[in-house]
């Protein structure tokens, strides 16, 4: 079959083989001419095998950029591929999360606002059991401009349970804490993070929490939701210590899975650094979040929040928080809101759960929840204390045995 092709730039005519017909039958126009030159950077047009090797070609081509698209390439300087730092990373994460659920003990937090000059300096008991938050707050003193303006001397109590969270306040003078708020598991559950109380707890609760969160978010839920996304992996070195910098973007609350991280109502992006060596601690991060505004007029807040995390050594080989800075910025302002945490003092282990309850203070259990009865909240103590009889009795009737037990005559000598 003899096709003709017009070519006025002394493209000459050519007899076209049946094989051209095989790989795309159409009407022959100039302008499919003028393609193939100028995506083969042919003189001519092709022959025959040439044709269907370089149609293959571009077939692969188009396919491969097709299938790549939802896989973009993640600008590294960093020995660890994407795929090798999610397996470790997590792996690390899960470790740091393990250890953290019963722990207790004591920090000192400044709680403060860089604008109008203001601080809040409290003394911090804190206990985690499972998913159970205690934290009791000795609030100290106040300052304005970096001077005392105003000495405190009462307690509150913030505590969340499988049942219910409250908030409670004694000051001395009265000896007796007083009911200020609860509110319901079966309430809050569709909350972040499960409500107002516990949102406070979590906020506040920093030591067991910051070796394995990002801020407002536990970091491995955060890496393992669907549109998570690697921008760029670097090496780096924080406080002598090899870091890796994961520069990301992400869509939390689409899907939503876990409530922890799903609460946002827009894209987070920004940076956060892990220490592969040092148990993979996050030590320090940087990013951007939207979240429902606080009146209808301001529908969508932005806010940024820049945290720094120090470490000691632990007895178990993992760091432990020593010190920690967490300031966050509101609609692109400077830096206001802050919190700083030091004179750290942690320890591993369980803590009673009549601890995370309203009965241990004195006071009723919410309606339709029944109380902790006395013998309970206090059979830790009733343990110890039988633990001490059994042992003192022994060492009585051991003493006893020895007393009454006769003793071998002694031989003068001559």
């Amino acid at each position: 079959m003899d096709i003709e092709v017009d070519r006025r730039d002394r493209m000459t005519v050519q007899r076209l083989p049946e094989t051209w017909h095989l790989c795309g039958r159409f009407p022959m126009v100039r302008w499919r001419d003028i393609v193939i030159r100028i995506v083969f950077g042919l003189t001519d047009p092709p022959t025959g095998r040439a044709w269907c090797v370089s149609f293959a070609g571009l077939v692969a081509v188009l396919v491969a950029l097709v299938a790549g698209s939802d896989s973009p390439v993640v600008a590294s300087d960093s020995e660890y591929t994407p795929e090798r730092f999610l397996a470790e990373c997590k792996a690390g994460l899960a470790k740091l999360e393990e250890r953290s659920r019963h722990c207790h003990g004591r920090y000192r937090l400044i709680d403060g606002g860089a604008i109008l000059g203001w601080q809040n300096i409290d003394d911090i008991e804190f206990a985690v059991s499972d998913d159970q938050l205690l934290l009791k707050t000795h609030y100290t003193l106040e300052k304005r401009q970096g001077k005392p303006d105003e000495a405190h001397d009462r307690w509150a109590v913030w505590a969340s349970n499988a049942e219910y969270g409250f908030h409670i306040t004694m000051r001395n003078e009265t000896g007796q804490y007083r009911l200020d708020e609860y509110e319901l598991a079966s309430e809050t559950a569709s909350m972040p993070p499960g409500g107002k109380i516990r949102n406070r707890i979590t906020y506040y609760i920093a030591p067991p929490l910051v070796t394995h969160w990002m801020g407002f978010f536990p970091l491995g839920p955060f890496l393992s939701h669907p549109s998570f996304r690697f921008v760029k992996l670097s090496d780096r070195v924080r406080d002598g210590v090899k870091v890796v910098r994961v520069e990301f973007d992400c869509r939390p609350h689409e899907p939503k899975t876990d409530p922890r991280v799903s609460w946002t109502r827009d894209k987070v992006f920004g940076w956060f650094e892990v220490a592969p060596t040092e148990g993979w601690t996050v030590r320090a991060f940087e990013y951007t979040y939207f979240a429902a505004g606080a009146t209808p007029e301001v529908s969508l807040m932005k806010a940024r929040v820049i945290g720094d995390i120090g470490y000691a050594p632990g007895l178990d080989g993992l760091p432990i928080v020593a010190r920690y800075k967490q300031a966050t910025a509101w609609l692109d302002k400077p830096p206001d809101a802050y919190i700083e945490i030091d004179d750290v003092h942690q320890e591993f282990g369980p803590t009673p759960s009549e601890q995370f309850r309203l009965s241990y203070y004195n006071l009723p259990e919410p309606f339709g929840i029944p109380p902790l009865s006395k013998a309970r909240s206090h059979i830790y103590w009733w343990l110890l204390a039988a633990a001490g009889g059994f042992t003192a009795a022994a060492v009585a009737f051991h003493w006893l045995g020895r007393r009454r037990t006769p003793q071998p005559p002694t031989s003068s000598g001559v």
